[in-house]
């Protein structure tokens, strides 16, 4: 009896970690907005639903990369928040972060879709994330220049025999100190 407690307390155990681990690498799908609300008067929209379409574009407004429509409950201070790109991640993961990306907003106050147009705001701060899962390989300085190499461990031929010394060594290292 006391064998079987013992093994189904592991399994539980093991079971935990798995999910910690697996919910701790879930790769994000989309970033956060925040924004106040206000009625046409300038007062706060409190603790209302809220309707959005948020849209991701370049500067013109074309081509669109992303949109989504979303509905949010405004707080007692009239702030709302969503996470952009939640709706459809598949969409979300084709956006050229690369170009720039502008976000164009529309509201509608009374939570449905007779939305304000709100303009188009650059995003200062590019989920970089993003970019760089859209950009794995590295950027090279000219269309015809090689691929960089990775540094190569090589021991450090001026210091002594007795000083067991193992360094890193680049091309670009070997053309500077030679």
């Amino acid at each position: 009896m006391k064998q079987t407690f013992m093994k189904i307390r592991a399994l539980m155990l093991a079971g935990m970690l798995l999910a910690a681990v697996l919910i701790a690498n879930a790769k994000s799908s989309g970033f956060t907005y925040q924004a106040v609300v206000r009625d046409a008067n300038g007062n706060l929209v409190e603790n209302s639903n809220v309707g959005l379409r948020l849209t991701l574009t370049d500067q013109s407004g074309v081509p669109v990369m992303y949109q989504e429509t979303l509905s949010a409950t405004t707080n007692s201070y009239g702030v709302l928040s969503v996470l952009v790109g939640s709706q459809d991640t598949a969409a979300m993961n084709r956006v050229d972060w690369s170009r720039g990306v502008w976000m164009h907003v529309e509201v509608d106050p009374r939570g449905g879709t007779n939305y304000i147009d709100l303009g188009l705001t650059k995003l200062q701060a590019v989920p970089y994330a993003f970019y760089a899962a859209a950009r794995p390989q590295p950027l090279r300085a000219r269309a015809n220049s090689p691929a960089p190499t990775a540094p190569r461990l090589a021991p450090n031929r001026r210091a002594p025999s007795s000083a067991h010394f193992c360094g890193v060594v680049s091309p670009l290292m070997a053309i500077i100190f030679r």
